[in-house]
């Protein structure tokens, strides 16, 4: 079915990958581009147990990887046909110019590996989509949910 006029609340509008926004876990501001590297370093900080001074709110166990923030973010990897994967998040600052393969990939201009991946351990949904997690987070979900 087709719904028509769906209510301004329910549409996820995204942002340019140039646009400028605050960093929801310290404030500095970065380009959308730049978040998915600049939560990165905050997740691996706290996971690390390094000093992360002047944040506005602290990193949970699993946060969303384009934000940082916990329980307010679904992103979803789903494989195409041709085997790349393929993200869709209500994250506000998902960078949609984000491509999945090259940014699994280490190099100088892309220091931040953290991805979306499948839980190898977790059931799939109803619909037959495996768990999505970040991979930064990956050892957490993995102690939390499956340690036993």
């Amino acid at each position: 079915f087709i719904v028509d006029n769906i209510p301004e609340t329910l549409v996820l509008n995204k942002l340019d990958s140039g646009e400028v926004v605050s960093c929801h876990i310290c404030g500095d501001e970065k380009m959308i581009k730049q978040m998915c590297e600049h939560v990165g370093k905050h997740v691996l900080a706290k996971f690390r147990g390094k000093p992360d001074r002047g944040l506005l709110q602290e990193i949970e166990v699993e946060p969303c990887g384009f934000c940082g923030r916990e329980d307010v973010c679904i992103t979803t990897l789903t494989k195409k046909r041709n085997g790349a994967g393929s993200i869709t998040s209500t994250c506000e600052y998902q960078d949609i110019s984000m491509k999945y393969k090259s940014t699994t990939i280490f190099k100088p201009s892309n220091h931040c590996t953290n991805v979306p991946i499948h839980c190898p351990f977790c059931l799939p949904s109803i619909s037959g989509v495996p768990k999505t997690i970040w991979k930064y987070n990956a050892i957490n979900h993995f102690l939390i949910f499956h340690g036993k």
